[in-house]
């Protein structure tokens, strides 16, 4: 199933970039090559747990991958010989069969910023219309203590400080277990999307050995 494309655009051909990781086929659907993993991908994952695939999960639960350093919009890794990019991006691209603008965004259609099948994916031209999009019929779910700071006069405002309960959260790795958890709920703790994410529930001591367990350590992270 395609990801589905929110804004038309015209596809521009290009040579595209080599996916390192073998998650590039669990990821598109293809057969028994999905389960080769390339020598430099066997060598970081000794060297470091976290980098299972090619894959690193960052701390607001989005995988990131490797690809080859002709990529024009990937980050570059000092000393490496390869760039790394968000594995979403990195989907739609070969979706399009074209590199995505810095300025388009990548939407997760469910939530799970981990569930990186093209199905679940859409594409927006602006980050005005996704934010337009997502938030349309929503009600924002602001704290008591940050809504009452919104009243305050501009003048008063600028001596109170910032309340981003999110961004706290995401500092302490919560959110990174969060998505993860999601979506080993709805998806499975051995999809394909999930690789190198049990790394970081084993560091946290989560047991995620049955469903019930998931929903427990769900409840705890989001009371």
């Amino acid at each position: 199933m395609a990801a589905v494309l929110i804004y038309s655009s015209k596809l521009r051909s290009s040579p595209f970039p080599l996916y390192r990781p073998r998650t590039q086929n669990l990821l598109l659907g293809a057969g028994s090559e999905a389960e080769e993993t390339c020598v430099e991908c066997k060598q970081a994952e000794e060297k470091n747990p976290a980098y299972i695939a090619g894959r690193r999960i960052n701390k607001g639960g989005y995988a990131k991958v490797s690809v080859d350093p002709s990529h024009p919009y990937a980050r570059s890794l000092r000393g490496k010989n390869y760039k790394v990019i968000f594995e979403h991006r990195l989907v739609m691209e070969k979706v399009l069969g074209r590199y995505l603008l810095p300025g388009e965004i990548v939407d997760h259609i469910d939530g799970l910023t981990l569930h990186n099948d093209p199905s679940n994916l859409r594409l927006f031209a602006t980050n005005a219309d996704h934010v337009r999009e997502t938030l349309k019929g929503h009600c924002p779910n602001w704290s008591e203590e940050g809504f009452g700071h919104m009243k305050l006069s501009p003048f008063l405002r600028k001596g109170v400080s910032r309340i981003d309960s999110y961004a706290e959260s995401k500092a302490r790795g919560e959110v990174r277990l969060i998505q993860i958890l999601r979506a080993a709920l709805k998806l499975g703790i051995n999809s394909p999307y999930l690789l190198g994410t049990h790394h970081w529930l084993k560091q946290a001591q989560i047991d995620y050995s049955s469903q019930t367990k998931i929903k427990r350590a769900l409840a705890v992270l989001c009371p």
